[in-house]
Parts: C-alpha cells; sequence; structure tokens
C-alpha cells in the first residue's frame, strides 16, 4: 500500500535520526543534537541488526492485477534501478483488502459489545432519587456514543481511501518502489560522507598529508581516471614475527606493571588475565572487555581494544556501532578509569538484555498468546499482562532494571529485577527463575503461568480435601504440580472407585479444562471461565457436577438389568436431604420384581460420597433408612449384570439382617448389628435371655449368605463356638446330621445353614435346631463319660442309647430331640423284650418335665435304669416276662412248675418303690391271720424299695413286709401265722452271708445283687404254700379252724391283742405314707388311731433284737429314707 504523504505513512530514511546528521549514542539511550558532545550516546536499539526499509504503515494492500499491457506500458519507462526495487518487494508484503475490512469489521462489533455492556452497566446504577446523578450518567451515555461513533468513523475513511487506491494498486507499487530506490540512494550518500568524516579523522590522528580532492571527485563523478598521481608516500614494512613477538612481551609486561599500579578497579573486574597485549576483564554473564596501552608511562591511559557479550542471545553488533562504543568506552576510560567503562557497558548489557526480552515478548503476543498478552515497556520496565481475556484480570510481570545498593566499599551495581504480582498482590517467595545468561521470555512466562496454575489448583485441592468423601480416601484427589510447565500441573479428582476426571489450565488463556469432556463438564467450564473466583466456584460447584455425572452414568448402566429404575419417584431437594442426610444433593431409587413393595433400594449422590441405602416403607408410614455396605457407590466404566446383582445380594442381605434384629428385639434378646463398611456383615445375638446352653456358647453369629447372582431366596449362616471336648465335637462331625450341618473340631466351630425367603424371621427356627444340637452334644458328653452307656443311633430327630449292666445286653433307650418335651414319644428298647417297660408309665411323666436340662433329666433317668436293672429283671423273670440275666451261677427255676402253685403281681409305686403280691393258685391253704376276704387267694403282700445307710455307704434294696400298722391298709401284710414265722427265720433273721442281710422283720441287699434275696423269698413262699397245701389235704375238714379261731393270738410266745376291724382304714400300700407308732408297756407295738396329720416319729433308741435270743421280740417300725439314684450312683 502506498502513502499518501511522507508524514504520516512515509519510508523512514535511517533508523530515526534525520537526513544528513550522524547519529551519536548516548548511554541513556536518546540521540543528542549536535556533535559537539564530549561523550557520544547510543540507543540501546542500535545493537540490533538493522532492517530493511519497510512501509510505515503495518499494513499494505497487494496489488490488484490490472491490465498487462498498460503494466508494459509502465515498465518500459522505469529505469534498471527501479525495476530492481520492484523485484526485491515481494507479493505477500501486500495484505488483501477483504481481509482490511474483515479485521474492521471485527473491531467494530467488538467495540459495539463493549460499548452495549458499558451502557448496561451504567442504566444499572442508576438512582432515580437523584436527577444530578441521572444527569451525569445520561452526560455519560452520549459521550460513550460519540467517542464509539467517531473511532469508527475514522475507520471508515480510511478504508475509503484505501478502496480508492485498490485499483491504482500497480502505480501505487511503483511509487513505492521509486520510494524505497531514493530512499537507498540517500542511504548511500550518507555513508559516504561519514565514511569521508572518518578519514578525515584517521589522517589528522596520523598526520599524513591531505588527500587528493580533486582526484577522488573525478572517480566519484565520472566513475573513471586516467592516471594516479603519486603523491610520495613511503610504503610502511610489514613486521616480522620476532619483533610482533617482542612488541607482545613487552606490552604484557607494561600492562603487569600497569595493573598493580591501578588503584580503581572495580569490583566486577576482579577477573583477569593480561595475553597477546591486552587485558582481558571477565564480567559474568554480561561481557568481556579487552584493553591495552599506547605508552610506557604510568599515567598511560587504557584504550579498549574489544568488546564481547556473553548472553544468548548475543546481539549483531556492526562495525559502525562497534566504533561508537568504543569511542564512548574510551571517554569513560579516560574520565572515570575502569569504574566509568564498567558502567557504561554494564548498563548497555542490561539495557539489551531487557530490550531483547521485550522483543521475544512481542513475537509471543503475534503468535499463539495473540490476545492474551498485554505488552507495554515504560522506560527500562517490561510490564507483561498475561490471561486478559479472563474476567477481572489482574496479574502481571514486571522486569525492572533496578538501581542496586551501595555495598560496604560504596559501589553500587544495577541489576535486572522480576516482580510478580497475582490478583493484584505482590508475591514475594514466587520460585520464578530469571536466566539471565540464556535470555528467554517465554521460559519466564513458562514459569509464571505454572506457578499461577499451581496456586489455583492448591486452593481447589485443598477446599475438596475437606470433604469427607476425600477426607477418608475413599474418592482419589491428586495433585500434580510444576514451578516451569503449566502442563504438568494438574488436578485428579475421582468420580468413584475407578472413575475421574482430570482439571487442568489452558497456559494460554487461563480456563480450567476438564477431561474427559462431556455435557455437563462443558457447561461447568463455562461457568468457571466467567467467574471472577476460580477456586471458591470451583469447590462449591464441583459436587454437583460430580453427583450429576455419577447419576448419569449409574442410571445408563442399570437399564438391562433385573433392578427397576423408579422414574415417577423424584424427591424434591429438601426430601433428599431429610431421607439421606444435609449432605444429599440426588437420589435415584430402584426395586427388584421379587421384592415386595416395603423394600425400596436407593442411590445417593452428595458432597461426602454416593452411597446405598435401603428404604422400608411399611403400611403404618414409618419410613426408615439403612445405609448398606457397598458404600461408597463403585461404578466402573462398563458395569454388568453381577454387579447389580451383587448389590441386590447385599440388600437382600441387610433385610435378612434387619428382619432378624426386629425378631430378636421382640424375643428380648439383645443383638450387635456390625457396621456398613465390614466386607461380611453379620449379627451378635446374645442367648442368654432367652435360652440356655449348655454345649454352645451364648453368643452367635447370624449371618445372612447368598449365591453371586440374586434370587428370592438366600441363607442364614449361624456361626456358634461349641463348648464341649475335641472327640464330643468329633463325634458330632462324624454322625453326619445333616448337610446343612458343619462342626469343625479343630477351630471350636458350629455352623447352620437355613434356606429362607427375602423378608422371613428364621429366629424360632434357629433356636430349635440349636437346641437339638445342643441336646445331642449333652448326650454324647453323657455316653462318653459313662462305661454301661453306648450311642447306637444320632440323628437331628432322636438318638438311641444302649445301657448294661454285666452281661446284661440289648436294652436301649430311644429319645426324640425335637420331642423331648413330648414324654409320650420316649421308647424302651427292645419294644417286647426290655424289663424296664414295667416302669414306662413312670418313666414318661418324669421325663417330660422339662424344667430342667435334657441332660440332667437324661442323666437322672438314666441312672435309676441302672439301679433298678437287676431288680426289675429279676421281677419280669419271676412273672414269666423275660429271662433271668446276669447271674450265670444260679441255676433257673422251673417257672412253668412255679405258676402252677404261686402267682407274683407287681406293683409299680414310682420309678424305685415296688410293691410285691403272692397269691396261691390253689385256695386250699390255711389263712389263720384274721381278715377281710381278699380275691385272688394273696399271701403275703411286701415292698422294695432303696435306702442309704449312711455318708459314702452303697445304695441297697430294702425287702419287707408291707407294713400292717399303716392304718390306711385295709388288710393285713400276711394270711398266715406260719407263713410270716417261715419268712421271719429264712429271710429276715439270716445273718450269715446268703446275698443278703436279715434286719429282723426286712432284709437288704446290694443294689446290684437283688436276684438271691428275691428268689430265695419266692422258693420260701413256693414251699410253704406246698406244704401247707398237703397238710391240709391230709387232715379232715371238720379238724379245720373255724373262722374266730383265726383271730387268736399269734404263736410267738406272747399274746399279742388282736386289732379290732373298726380301726381298719384304707389301704395305704399304694400311698407309701409312714405308719402313726406308739411303744407300748408289754414290748408290743400297736396302730394308734390318732388323726393322720397327727403322726409321730419312731423313737430314736428303739433297739432290735434276734428272736434266737428273745421270745418277746419287740419291733420298731422306721420308714427308710429313700435317697436320689443320681446322687449316690457315680455315672462316670
Amino acid at each position: 500500500m502506498s502513502s499518501s504523504n511522507g508524514g504520516m505513512n512515509g519510508y523512514n530514511t535511517t533508523n530515526g535520526v534525520s537526513e544528513g546528521r550522524t547519529p551519536k549514542p548516548q548511554a541513556n539511550g536518546n540521540v543528542g543534537p549536535s556533535e559537539s558532545s564530549s561523550a557520544p550516546l547510543l540507543s540501546a536499539k542500535a545493537l540490533v541488526q538493522p532492517s530493511a526499509a519497510t512501509n510505515g504503515m503495518s499494513q499494505t494492500v497487494q496489488d490488484i492485477p490490472s491490465d498487462s499491457q498498460h503494466f508494459s506500458l509502465k515498465t518500459d519507462q522505469l529505469p534498471e534501478e527501479i525495476l530492481e526495487m520492484l523485484q526485491r518487494i515481494p507479493d505477500d508484503a501486500y495484505v488483501p483488502t477483504s481481509r482490511l475490512v474483515e479485521r474492521a469489521a471485527q473491531e467494530c462489533w467488538a467495540d459495539l459489545v463493549a460499548l452495549l455492556r458499558d451502557l448496561a452497566q451504567i442504566q444499572g446504577n442508576d438512582d432515580m432519587r437523584s436527577p444530578e446523578k441521572r444527569l451525569l450518567q445520561e452526560r455519560l451515555k452520549k459521550q460513550k456514543l460519540f467517542d464509539f461513533a467517531e473511532n469508527h468513523k475514522k475507520v471508515l475513511i480510511k478504508l475509503l481511501v484505501i478502496l480508492q487506491w485498490s485499483p491504482q494498486s500497480m502505480e501505487n507499487r511503483v511509487t513505492i518502489a521509486l520510494n524505497f530506490y531514493l530512499h537507498e540512494l540517500r542511504r548511500s550518500f550518507i555513508a559516504a560522507n561519514d565514511q569521508l568524516f572518518e578519514w578525515i579523522r584517521y589522517i589528522v590522528t596520523r598526520h599524513d598529508a591531505a588527500p587528493d580532492l580533486d582526484t577522488a571527485m573525478t572517480i566519484l563523478s565520472a566513475g573513471r581516471i586516467g592516471n594516479l598521481p603519486d603523491l610520495g608516500y613511503v610504503q610502511q614494512k610489514e613486521l616480522t614475527d620476532r619483533q610482533i613477538l617482542s612488541i607482545i612481551q613487552r606490552l604484557n609486561i607494561i600492562l603487569h606493571v600497569r595493573m598493580m599500579s591501578e588503584e580503581s578497579i572495580p569490583p566486577p573486574f576482579s577477573d583477569w588475565h593480561i595475553r597477546d597485549g591486552r587485558v582481558t576483564f571477565k564480567v559474568p554473564n554480561e561481557f568481556d572487555l579487552a584493553v591495552s596501552v599506547m605508552d610506557e608511562g604510568s599515567n598511560a591511559r587504557f584504550l579498549m581494544v574489544d568488546v564481547k557479550f556473553n548472553f544468548w542471545p548475543a546481539p549483531s553488533v556492526s562495525q559502525d556501532q562497534l566504533d561508537q562504543i568504543t569511542n564512548i568506552v574510551n571517554a569513560e576510560l579516560a574520565a572515570k578509569g575502569l569504574i566509568g567503562a564498567y558502567r557504561f557497558l554494564h548498563e548497555l548489557a542490561l539495557s539489551q538484555k531487557i530490550e531483547e526480552l521485550h522483543v521475544q515478548a512481542l513475537k509471543l503476543a503475534q503468535g499463539l498468546w495473540t490476545g492474551h498478552l498485554s505488552i507495554e515497556l515504560i522506560k527500562r520496565t517490561l510490564v507483561v499482562k498475561y490471561w486478559t481475556r479472563r474476567p477481572s484480570s489482574s496479574s502481571w510481570i514486571e522486569i525492572v532494571l533496578n538501581s542496586g545498593r551501595s555495598s560496604s566499599d560504596g559501589f553500587h551495581t544495577p541489576y535486572i529485577g522480576l516482580r510478580w504480582l497475582r490478583n493484584k498482590k505482590l508475591v514475594a517467595d514466587h520460585d520464578i527463575e530469571l536466566d539471565l545468561v540464556h535470555l528467554s521470555f517465554e521460559n519466564v512466562l513458562s514459569q509464571v503461568i505454572a506457578q499461577h496454575t499451581a496456586f489455583i489448583f492448591d486452593g481447589i485441592y485443598e477446599r475438596l480435601a475437606l470433604n469427607k468423601i476425600f477426607a477418608d480416601s475413599e474418592l482419589e484427589l491428586d495433585q500434580s504440580s510444576s514451578s516451569s510447565d503449566a502442563f504438568d500441573c494438574s488436578l485428579t479428582i475421582g468420580l468413584s472407585k475407578t472413575d475421574s476426571i482430570l482439571v487442568t489450565c489452558d497456559a494460554v488463556g487461563g480456563n480450567i479444562v476438564l477431561s474427559p469432556a462431556s455435557d455437563r463438564a462443558n457447561r461447568f467450564q463455562q461457568e468457571l471461565a466467567r467467574s471472577t473466583n476460580a477456586v471458591e466456584d470451583f469447590a462449591q460447584r464441583y459436587p454437583a457436577l460430580r453427583c450429576g455425572l455419577t447419576q448419569t452414568t449409574l442410571a445408563k448402566a442399570i437399564r438391562n438389568t433385573p433392578l427397576q429404575l423408579l422414574s415417577g419417584r423424584k424427591p424434591a431437594y429438601n426430601q433428599v436431604k431429610e431421607l439421606f442426610g444435609p449432605s444429599a444433593l440426588r437420589a435415584l431409587f430402584f426395586r427388584r420384581p421379587e421384592w415386595s413393595e416395603d423394600w425400596l433400594l436407593a442411590a445417593s449422590f452428595g458432597a461426602d460420597g454416593d452411597y446405598w441405602w435401603l428404604v422400608s416403607e411399611p403400611s403404618d408410614g414409618k419410613r426408615t433408612v439403612q445405609k448398606l455396605r457397598r458404600a461408597p457407590i463403585h461404578l466402573q466404566r462398563s458395569l454388568h449384570s453381577e454387579y447389580f446383582d451383587a448389590l441386590a445380594t447385599d440388600a437382600q442381605t441387610a433385610i435378612a439382617l434387619q428382619t432378624s434384629q426386629q425378631a430378636c428385639d421382640q424375643m428380648g434378646t439383645r443383638t450387635l448389628l456390625p457396621s456398613s463398611d465390614k466386607k461380611h456383615p453379620a449379627m451378635k445375638v446374645q442367648l442368654s435371655n432367652i435360652e440356655h446352653l449348655e454345649s454352645i456358647d451364648q453368643d452367635i453369629i447370624v449371618a445372612p449368605h447368598s449365591s453371586k447372582r440374586a434370587s428370592s431366596t438366600y441363607y442364614l449362616v449361624i456361626l456358634a463356638r461349641l463348648k464341649a471336648s475335641h472327640d464330643t465335637q468329633q463325634a458330632l462331625a462324624s454322625a453326619g446330621l445333616d448337610p446343612s450341618i458343619e462342626v469343625q473340631p479343630q477351630k471350636r466351630l458350629l455352623t447352620l445353614r437355613l434356606a429362607c425367603a427375602v423378608g422371613e424371621n428364621k429366629m424360632s427356627a434357629i433356636m430349635a435346631r440349636l437346641r437339638s444340637i445342643d441336646d445331642l452334644i449333652s448326650c454324647i458328653k453323657l455316653v462318653h463319660r459313662t462305661e454301661y452307656l453306648k450311642m447306637d443311633r444320632l440323628s437331628l430327630q432322636d438318638i438311641v442309647i444302649s445301657y448294661h449292666i454285666g452281661k446284661t445286653t440289648n436294652l436301649s433307650l430311644a429319645l426324640p430331640l425335637e420331642g423331648a418335651k413330648n414324654a409320650s414319644r420316649l421308647e424302651l428298647l427292645p419294644k417286647n423284650s426290655n424289663p424296664h417297660h414295667l416302669l414306662s408309665e413312670h418313666i414318661r411323666p418324669s421325663f417330660g418335665d422339662d424344667r430342667a436340662p435334657l441332660s440332667k433329666r437324661l442323666r437322672k433317668l438314666l441312672a435309676t435304669l441302672r439301679m433298678t436293672l437287676p431288680l426289675v429283671n429279676c421281677l419280669q423273670y419271676l412273672q414269666g416276662n423275660v429271662e433271668l440275666q446276669a447271674v450265670p451261677e444260679m441255676a433257673p427255676l422251673d417257672m412253668e412248675e412255679s405258676r402252677k402253685w404261686l402267682r407274683m403281681h407287681v406293683i409299680v409305686r414310682d420309678m424305685v418303690r415296688f410293691g410285691i403280691h403272692f397269691s396261691a393258685v390253689n385256695p386250699a391253704f390255711r389263712k389263720d391271720i384274721q381278715q377281710q376276704e381278699t380275691p385272688g387267694n394273696m399271701l403275703v403282700r411286701l415292698e422294695i424299695l432303696p435306702e442309704a445307710s449312711g455318708s459314702g455307704s452303697k445304695l441297697r434294696w430294702i425287702l419287707r413286709p408291707a407294713i400292717e400298722e399303716f392304718k390306711t391298709y385295709h388288710r393285713p401284710s400276711f394270711t398266715n401265722q406260719d407263713l410270716k414265722q417261715r419268712l421271719e427265720e429264712r429271710i429276715f433273721s439270716i445273718s450269715d452271708d446268703q446275698g443278703w442281710l436279715g434286719m429282723d422283720t426286712s432284709a437288704s441287699c446290694l443294689i446290684t445283687e437283688p436276684y438271691r434275696l428275691v428268689i430265695a423269698v419266692h422258693d420260701t413262699i413256693l414251699q410253704w404254700l406246698k406244704e401247707d397245701i398237703a397238710r391240709q389235704a391230709e387232715a379232715p375238714k371238720q379238724s379245720m379252724p373255724n373262722k374266730q379261731d383265726t383271730a387268736a393270738p399269734i404263736a410267738t410266745g406272747n399274746q399279742s391283742q388282736s386289732r379290732p376291724q373298726s380301726q381298719q382304714q384304707s389301704n395305704s400300700f399304694h400311698h407309701g405314707r409312714p405308719p402313726n407308732m406308739q411303744q407300748v408297756p408289754n414290748g408290743t407295738s400297736r396302730v394308734m388311731t390318732a388323726p393322720p396329720q397327727q403322726v409321730r416319729q419312731p423313737p430314736p433308741n428303739a433297739q432290735r433284737r434276734s428272736n434266737q435270743n428273745n421270745n418277746q421280740s419287740r419291733t420298731t417300725h422306721q420308714r427308710p429314707q429313700i435317697p436320689n439314684p443320681n446322687d449316690v450312683i457315680n455315672l462316670d
């Protein structure tokens, strides 16, 4: 694009220097007005490589292709120099007109949007109650509208001019080329003038003859000359190597002496060395200065030989610029010595560094950072503002040239410093490294952006870490920081155990970026881009973002699973907080088809985590909420049906625990539910309040268990500790009771598995099963401790225990476990040959008393069976029901012959007391004792009962006549006095070892040996019966005694009083009450007629006398003490 005039858009002839004047550099960068200055000045920009002359406007318009003929007419009239200039200007140096119009339109639109925003803010601040302020604001609005219109009017005028120039683009291009040619020609004249000036100055210093100006003008004007005049110059001889080496060595010595005597060497010049006739001062990271002397005197001035900059990128210094620097340094050396030279070069190096950083910042602003950087160079301070498009952007960096502070020796050194203002606050403890050796503004800006990003992420991390979900490490929260690269700064925030989002920061624009991208994430980024406080807004809005993303993921993943999403249940925000806590923000409800309407599965999403909840909605309207153990919600990128099956299993587990706890509460026992984060939830139940188990610990564990795929049924696993021995547990384990029962003897552990439906109460069944197992263990313990017991069968339904004494075998007891309280199911085996069938009517009632534990009742029963086995075996044998066992030395009786004469009837009063009635088959026997008519031809009535004579004594059986002094008896024990006397002589008076012991009126035997006594009584009665019937058959019938003779006194040597019938009472044989006794003077005992409640005990000094020693026998009847068999017999 051509220029209309040279004032506004013309070409510069030199770099800011007017034509015809030689620029003189200064240390402060300004240009002096004249050449007479003693200290020539140099601008810092002068050290940059001079660029080619360009158009004054930053943008040009590319020529529009015109007629080729018109183009040829123009070019034919142009000189070759102009054509060469046309070829030197590239086509891409021109900008299309359409681009200029587009940029002008964009700028107009942006200014219009800003204008509307400003007007809206002014309108919002209107105060209708203040007319003055309202008038002032109206004026302000008008002024803004006027400024907008005026600015864009100027732009439109410029566009109009450019559009008018566009058809003549070729002529404008030729004009630009001609202007450029004239500019180059002008520069050539100036350069020749400068060179001539230098030659004149050089000749003055060398004192040479004046140059031949006439010849020079001829050559310059005509370009040729015939011959050069001979001026008579003497050609200088070249120095030899030896001479050069000698001069250098001499200069080295002079310089050593000069440096030793120099007093004003600045501290930065402390690193120097002498070589090749020069002194080189090294200033790290700045420059190397080489000086020398031209005189041998002590006052010889230093002169600069060379200077080299030690930072990169180093400025490209032309020869002219180097000469200017040399002149200034020499002037400083002459005026101020080495200190002046150092200060000039030091400030020059610092200024050049700032300028280089400024140039780099401008290049960044024209590239990727376009529109996001604001760059200003104020004097020698570079101010760069970044993230300019962010709302309320107020962060920038300053690279400033500080004056420095004086040291102890009074020497001060300027230096380059960096200040960082973040959000209008100075950051004093930043870690930004400004490398002054390898200059890179991009590196400085990258550090600033990285540390600012890290500061933002630190604030977000600290605020998110206060949330419970991150404080308890339930979700991932990880931060990566870098002090040099913003791309290495990131936040990893977990959405679930497997999913997370990555938070980064756009280094150019300063916006928060979330990945992976989604609609919610994009909206979240846009909200943060408009935020003035990204840290606070991110921390406040992120929980809602996370809840929304998690809710969407869960709702999509659950579509093809048995769980049904209840879309109709959308609780309000307040209801969600009321149900699931103040931190909950969202909630979803689910249900499986096989569940009842009382149970729901809910997923809550909140700031402190996402949880599964089990919601109970009973018919009474009391809604209860219970947290499941699967918390927080563990979402994966691809959720399968197995995950939700496991979730349903957990829900069923919680339902089972809740149902079991309610059942235990109704039973009055204590329970302890587990915490929700246990891997295997279970419930601890204390049985001490509802059940007493001897072999099972009172604390059991109830744990629901289900298969991986949830169904309508599940198992309740009951764990209990056993208190039995290892052998007992091993016996229980080897019994193979049921597949649902497992016994581990090594761990003393009992495991039960009971199948139940969802929500079914199984606590009653659990207690029944534990009670049965406890009974089994008690029975096993009893069998193991007792030698005469053996376990024949062991099951949950019943157990069969065999017992024996000596060679008595095949006797068993079948005990139903589930019906231990139902004694009617108790059986004695074998059914037809077990002697204890005699006691069956008394066993069942006594065993059915469930107030005592089964083990104690069974122990007592077995002790009684063992004690009574020999006796009932003998009694059953005499009755002809069983065969006599365990007495091999006794010859068996001829029971067929015995039954022809004698019959025996056994009456069981209780488990250990028996009544025996002997009656004759043939009634033709003599009855000499007065009594009522007795059916059955009874001969004698006896009774057998146990008695322990003292502590530690063995238990013995007592056989005695049924006590006739009982007033409740209505008939005596004997029907014949002779029979009574014979039993007293042969049974009750035996003192030698016959297997029993006579006790005058009774006989006793060991509890395990009743055979001899009972059989002897049987034989004695049978023998007497045969003899008496034989006598009665021989005697004539008239010699038989009449009925009154039977009331005669018994021939015992003493006359005894007969008992009148009026005093006979009802028989108390079956009641077992002791008689009321009284001692009479004549030594006989008779029955008192006192009432039953006035019963006396026999005198303590009653003595027994044998019939052999005393004809008058005094009988004292004392009822023996009946002991508890379980207390006397040691079952172990």
